[in-house]
């Protein structure tokens, strides 16, 4: 699978389109289509066609509102660890000498890895659950693998009916379909036994016909795997050398990404910068300057080793055209870095 360029010029017209269509938008879906990193993803899932491209901006933000809302702007690993607990999903592999990372396919698109035996909707609710797909598909689209496109890798050996839940279902094929602004590889499930083609085909009239097209059954014949992955990135489980990440270790890897997406730097113009929460925006944290307000990470809870409240302001000298005030130290929901 090749990757798109996406241009500069596509990401022009697709955001001129979505700024004059934002009737029915939470205001931090309207405030972050002015994003351009995350408009190059629906351009780069399309192609480069502008209608295509908006069509899956605007059915990516409806699921949103609809089984996402209460958790957004700012989803956090914290908000999703039961269910990567229980081992039902990650995209993290461990390497022989220890090294956390993505999982890639043989063409090095980013692999998302499910255990279908490990879903127990008593443990993990339907919501709960659909809230960890999208979350791990979300982390995904921020990989460099996703730019080539998305491998879903399904172990499926134990798999009872107590696994299966027709709206789960029908949500995730719409994330694989038309929804997330990501490409399928492929959907590669594996030690499927027959019940699992029952299953498929209750949720077959979800599924758009690349999802058809792309499912492959292993079955038991495991060297088929070496099609869709190399030997380092073959999971241990099926005679690779990639061991599959434990929850703990899939929350943290994914907690450091966090982390470091929000160290960011505040600068501003002219004499202060003001933090306050926007309860129009889910009570996020937002920076407001004047050259304009920006968002922070709601899991930012401190600035310069001060807790932050509505009424922490930042004093910038007072002559300076541009200063840079310094990194946003960050404490996770009151624990300390890398505790989960």
């Amino acid at each position: 699978m090749s990757t798109f360029t996406v241009t500069e010029s596509a990401i022009d017209a697709l955001a001129k389109v979505a700024k004059e269509d934002d009737d029915a938008l939470e205001p931090f879906q309207r405030r972050r289509r002015s994003d351009r990193r995350f408009l190059a993803r629906f351009v780069r899932t399309a192609k480069g066609d502008v209608d295509r491209a908006l069509t899956r901006l605007r059915s990516f933000e409806k699921l949103e509102r609809d089984h996402i809302s209460d958790r957004l702007p700012f989803l956090s690993v914290l908000q999703v660890r039961r269910a990567l607990a229980e081992g039902v999903g990650t995209m993290v592999g461990v390497t022989p000498d220890g090294t956390l990372g993505p999982i890639l396919s043989r063409n090095g698109a980013a692999t998302l890895f499910c255990a279908f035996s490990s879903i127990d909707y008593e443990v993990v609710p339907p919501h709960e659950m659909i809230t960890t797909f999208y979350y791990l598909f979300e982390r995904l689209m921020r990989t460099d693998g996703a730019q080539v496109g998305l491998c879903f890798l399904a172990e499926a050996d134990g798999v009872g009916w107590k696994q299966f839940n027709l709206e789960v279902e029908r949500i995730f094929i719409q994330f694989l379909s038309n929804t997330m602004p990501i490409r399928l590889e492929s959907m590669v499930l594996v030690n499927e036994p027959f019940l699992i083609k029952a299953m498929v085909a209750m949720v077959r009239p979800f599924m758009s016909q690349k999802v058809r097209d792309r499912m492959v059954f292993v079955g038991s014949q495991l060297d088929l795997l070496l099609e869709h992955f190399d030997e380092k990135n073959l999971l241990e489980r099926y005679g690779g050398s990639l061991r599959l990440a434990t929850g703990p270790e899939t929350s943290w890897y994914l907690l450091q990404q966090e982390m470091e997406r929000v160290k960011v730097k505040v600068s501003a113009e002219a004499a202060g910068a003001t933090f306050a929460r926007d309860p129009t925006l889910n009570n996020a944290l937002v920076c407001t300057t004047p050259g304009g307000p920006f968002l922070l990470d709601d899991v930012v809870l401190a600035v310069n080793g001060k807790p932050v409240t509505a009424d922490t302001t930042l004093e910038l000298p007072g002559k300076a055209s541009k200063v840079t005030v310094g990194r946003v130290n960050v404490d996770v929901l009151g624990r300390k870095r890398g505790e989960v």
